[in-house]
This record gives structure tokens, C-alpha cells and sequence, in this order.
């Protein structure tokens, strides 16, 4: 399979671009989903590693995207799951970027990742009752006595201690565990129109493409759709625009194909008779996650089902504020038998710590002022990369191969958003005209 650098190549007008590709360690982190007492299998342990892709020419920044790819380990199988966090754009873009191409090579890059890398160096969670004093230095001592609290505490743990025979001893401060080899991936995302997510002030330079939360959507879903691996495998996909009736929803759906179904609904509504609470999964800066936290300080997790839990979500006041939003998800039906396709490994690896480091840098960016911008990714990310131990370049060279297209028309709207393709002036070509249907001259 292609590299992410030379996939890119062939969606990039002709030219020298640059790759600024990172990802935090693997790292333990909660459960996703709050599993009944009565799941007839639950994830022993979730693995988190985050993920940040940019694309530079000339030295700025054209766009951004931050993923999160969560592993749930269970005894038979992994359930992985790909959550878009942020995607943004900082109007410096040249004409002819596709910034649509771009995100589905991305996105199909990451779910054809081989996960398998990230059972090793796992950097394990310590809870507040977990933290080993100075008489549990020694790892499996340390183990023990975790487990004796956690049977004093909860019986019912002990019917899960035998999965742990997956795990590996430790080496040093991190685990490694051995994958089982069937997966499962979903992708996840939330659409909402925003000046800007990334890129502070960026919705101040006039390149910066606008677009409404209803095209955002429609861009989504066509980009998502285009990205999914024909053949490989087959995917079921889901859309809900809360608020929004049947008939409006069903006309944003893309066409099913043998390999790609869509519909109305959530990957997650495996059962509508099932609360909430135990099929949603929490993901970071989510409606659906606040909207469960929201029922857990009411005290109404126990008597909310999923049923109803997507009609009460559409009265939440962000979806009420005028603006089409919609909750996107596709995910594998069945399980693959082997860890992905994509083996080659072009990310930078760093600490947690370090990754939090390089983002505050990025996300700290006046990206409205040019020269703020050149010297923070010139000697300050140069500064801040040393900082965290990488010292070697970190930078990828790219060259496009596409040729430049002649200038069209694009769709006027009335909002900034974090993921329009962003052009050098407002009336260059942009990605989501394409998605504009045009009626044929009479």
C-alpha cells in the first residue's frame, strides 16, 4: 500500500509541500462506553493515542487535522475507534488545494493503520487508589495488591482476572500487551460550523473559505463516504441531524454500494431497549458525551434509553441555535483478521507530555499575523521539538503531481468554518464546490 506522502502526492497541485506528522505514546485511558453489569463481554483495557497531521507550504500552514484512536482490548477481539476531533484550515492556501482529497487520504490512512504497533510502550493508567507507594516499587507486587483491593471492593472482578493473560510484564514505566487479531474499526465525528478550531484569529485572513453548517455536513458526509476502502471490506454507516426530520436527513445520504451502506441512525444503537448510558461512547468535546453527563448530574442515566436518547439530544440548546450540525458514523460490519493494511510508520512518536507541549505551541499561534506564524513553525516548533527529545528533522517533503484546474465558481454562504478549503483569495477554486449540484443549461 501507498505511503500517507505518496497518497497525498497525487491529491496536491504541483509543487513542494511539507508533512508535520506526530503522535503521543500509546497510553492506558477509561473504558469508552460505561458497560451493564450485564455485557456478556467488556473491553479489559482501552489503549488512546492522539494524533496530529499538517500540511505546510513555503513555511505556513495550510490545514490541520487532530484524530484519536482508541484500542478496546477484549479477550477475542479489539474494537478500534476513530474519533475526528479537530479539523481546521488557516486561509494560506494556494489556489487549487482540495482540502476534501486531503481528508480522505487521511482518514483512509488511519483506518488501514496496523494498530499492532501500539500494544507495545503503553504507558499504563494509574487511578488515585492505584498509585504505588514508595514499598511497591516492584511492578508485580505492586499488581497484587491492586488486584486484592479491587476483590475487596467488587467481587465480580475476579471472573475477569484470567484475560489478563494477554499482557506481557512490563519494561520499565510501560506494558505490552498482545493484540488479538480480529478488529473492528469505526470512525466517528461531529459537524459544527466554527470560525475557527486550530488556528486562533485565522478566520481573520480573507482566504479563509466560508461555508454554513448545512454544507459542512454535506461535505462531511461525501468526504467520509469517498475515503471508506472499496472492496476491502464492507461498511455499515449512520447519519443523525438532530432536530432535523426524516425526510431532510435521508436526502444527505449518499447512495448505497455493495461495499458502503448508509441510513438514518447510530453505529451505536445496538439495542434500543438498552440505557444510554451503556452504549454511547464518551469521546472528548462530543455532544452525546455531555448530554450523558448531563443525565448522570440530573440523576436520569437509569431511566433514559436509547430510544429516546437521540429525541432528547435534539432539544439541547447547541442544537438549537440555528445552525445544522450533524453526528457522523461508519464502522466495519464484522471484524477483519488481521491487525490492517497500512504498516508503514510515518509519524513522529512522542511523550503524552511532549505532544501536549507541540500543541499548546501550535494552538498559542497568532495565525492572523504571517510573521508570528513563520517564525512559530520555523525556531519555535524547531525549539519546542528538542524540548521533547526529537532532534532529528521533522519535517516530510511532499510533491504534488496534480496540474492546476481552471478556476470555478464557489458556493457563497454565510459562516466561517473550521474545515472549508481555504484559498489565498476568496474567489479561488475551492473543495466544496464541487459538492454544489448546478442545473444543466436548457
Amino acid at each position: 500500500m501507498s505511503t500517507l506522502v505518496e497518497s497525498l502526492s497525487n491529491v496536491l497541485p504541483e509543487g513542494a509541500y511539507d508533512l508535520l506528522c506526530f503522535e503521543s505514546s500509546p497510553f492506558e485511558c477509561k473504558n469508552l462506553i460505561n458497560s451493564s453489569s450485564q455485557a456478556k463481554e467488556t473491553p479489559v483495557r482501552t489503549i488512546k493515542v492522539k494524533h496530529f497531521i499538517s500540511l505546510l507550504k513555503s513555511g505556513l500552514p495550510l490545514v490541520g487535522i487532530e484524530i484519536y484512536q482508541y484500542l478496546s482490548i477484549f479477550e477475542s477481539h479489539v474494537q478500534r475507534y476513530v474519533f475526528v476531533s479537530k479539523v481546521d484550515t488557516t486561509g494560506f492556501s494556494p489556489k487549487g488545494l482540495r482540502i476534501g482529497k486531503i481528508m480522505q487520504v487521511i482518514v483512509k490512512y488511519f483506518i488501514t493503520l496496523d494498530v499492532k504497533r501500539y500494544g507495545t510502550g503503553v504507558k499504563p493508567r494509574k487511578s488515585s487508589s492505584e498509585e504505588p507507594d514508595e514499598n511497591e516499587q516492584n511492578y508485580t507486587i505492586f499488581k497484587l495488591k491492586s488486584s486484592i483491593r479491587r476483590l475487596q471492593n467488587d467481587p465480580s472482578y475476579f471472573n475477569i482476572i484470567s484475560k489478563y493473560k494477554n499482557f506481557n510484564a512490563p519494561s520499565g514505566d510501560t506494558i505490552t500487551f498482545n493484540l488479538p487479531q480480529n478488529v473492528q474499526t469505526s470512525i466517528s465525528l461531529f459537524t459544527r460550523a466554527e470560525p475557527q478550531y486550530l488556528y486562533p484569529n485565522s478566520a481573520k485572513n480573507s482566504g479563509k473559505h466560508v461555508i454554513d453548517g448545512n454544507v459542512l455536513l454535506n461535505w462531511w458526509v461525501a468526504t467520509i463516504d469517498k475515503a471508506l476502502p472499496a472492496g476491502s471490506t464492507n461498511w455499515d454507516c449512520k447519519l443523525i441531524v438532530p432536530g432535523s426530520d426524516f425526510i431532510s436527513t435521508t436526502k444527505r445520504l449518499p447512495r448505497s454500494t455493495d461495499s458502503v451502506s448508509w441510513s438514518i441512525g447510530s453505529i451505536f444503537d445496538t439495542d434500543q431497549n438498552s440505557l444510554a448510558i451503556h452504549q454511547i461512547p464518551l469521546f472528548p468535546d462530543d455532544p452525546k458525551g455531555r448530554f450523558l453527563e448531563h443525565l448522570v448530574v440530573e440523576n436520569r442515566y437509569k431511566q433514559v434509553y436509547l430510544k429516546d436518547f437521540w429525541e432528547e439530544l435534539g432539544f439541547r440548546q447547541e442544537f438549537r441555535l440555528g445552525n445544522v450540525v450533524g453526528i457522523i458514523g461508519c464502522r466495519e460490519k464484522g471484524f477483519n483478521d488481521s491487525h490492517g493494511t497500512h504498516s508503514s510508520h510515518e509519524a513522529i512518536t512522542m511523550s503524552l507530555k511532549g505532544y501536549k507541549k507541540i500543541m499548546q505551541l501550535i494552538k498559542g499561534v497568532d495565525y492572523s499575523n504571517i510573521s508570528d506564524v513563520r517564525g512559530s513553525y520555523q525556531e519555535g516548533l524547531q525549539v519546542a521539538m528538542e524540548e521533547v527529545g526529537i532532534k532529528s528533522n521533522f519535517y516530510r517533503r511532499i510533491y504534488g503531481r496534480l496540474k492546476e484546474d481552471k478556476p470555478r465558481s464557489e458556493p457563497v454562504s454565510t459562516q466561517k468554518s473550521h474545515v472549508g478549503n481555504s484559498t489565498a483569495s476568496p474567489a479561488t477554486v475551492n473543495d466544496l464546490s464541487g459538492l454544489v449540484k448546478r442545473r444543466k443549461a436548457k
